[in-house]
């Protein structure tokens, strides 16, 4: 939770230091937060690009699509 949190803004000083002994010792979350970065960086990118809209015919086909697969 605080890998994520600390993408959104700077972590209060005491969670900060037990995130990082954390990581320290433990290979997954450093993965997890190396992933998530990643994953942060990508998503800002997509958002500081030339915003885009659907075509209204493709929009009216995932209508279709998402009433029917919400009917079953």
């Amino acid at each position: 939770m605080l890998v994520e949190k600390q993408l959104q803004h700077p972590l209060p000083f005491m969670q900060w230091i037990g995130l990082k002994m954390h990581l320290l010792m433990c290979v997954l979350c450093r993965r997890y937060e190396k992933q998530s970065k990643a994953i942060d960086r990508y998503l800002k990118a997509l958002t500081l690009e030339e915003a885009t809209t659907l075509p209204e015919e493709l929009k009216k086909q995932w209508e279709i699509l998402i009433d029917s697969k919400l009917k079953k």
